[in-house]
């Protein structure tokens, strides 16, 4: 199926769950670029519509993704270690749609809005501990097919066997062998499955425009 480069400010305001009237605001104020047909219809480009959503953290829909792009999730309470997966990661695909986060409280939240295809989870974490984000995850529907990769500096065995039988998709232990991490990444969303129902918010059939 072609790719779709432009967006009618009806078909936003589906994703976005908004009025098409708050999508010609977030136009008007300079919040998300547009281009006007000769009709004097708004549309926005594909690529301006997904910095907008990356930028103010809103649901990205598939029909925006191309297959060659995946999202990732790096939780870790470390900036240094965050920065350096970033980059190692976007090194080996720069199409690959990255967040991070710096606890575990915070990862709920965002596994609830960007609904990543792979995590990169810290054990060790402010708050709720990365084990506890793993469980979380395993007992939702939406969620518990999300593949994880788990990194810690202070391994324990008991910890370890409890991953495993949840079923973590790799444990490594730091400091992180970063062509290993890369190309277990590589491996797992080369057969990473489509994201769970709930995450992709589909447009009615189109309708007239006024905006």
């Amino acid at each position: 199926m072609e790719k779709k480069e432009t967006f009618t400010t009806y078909e936003i305001s589906q994703f976005c769950n908004v009025f098409v009237t708050t999508v010609a605001n977030w136009i008007d104020e300079g919040k998300l670029s547009a281009y006007r047909t000769p009709g004097g219809h708004r549309r926005v480009l594909r690529q301006d519509l997904l910095a907008f959503l990356e930028k103010y953290k809103m649901p990205i829909p598939e029909i925006l993704l191309e297959v060659r792009e995946k999202k990732l999730l790096i939780v870790d309470d470390n900036p240094q270690t965050l920065d350096m997966l970033q980059q190692a990661l976007l090194k080996q695909n720069p199409g690959y749609l990255i967040r991070m986060v710096g606890n575990g409280f915070d990862a709920g939240k965002e596994v609830a809005v960007f609904r990543p295809h792979l995590i990169i989870l810290d054990i060790v974490l402010p708050g709720l501990d990365g084990l506890q984000v793993f469980q979380n995850l395993k007992k939702d529907p939406l969620t518990r097919n999300i593949h994880v990769i788990a990194i810690t500096g202070h391994d324990e065995p008991s910890i370890r066997e409890e991953f495993v039988k949840l079923g973590v998709d790799d444990y490594m232990e730091k400091p992180l062998n970063l062509e290993r991490l890369t190309q277990r990444v590589k491996e797992i969303l080369e057969k990473a499955a489509p994201l769970g129902p709930g995450n992709v918010a589909k447009p009615s059939p189109s309708s007239n425009e006024a905006v």
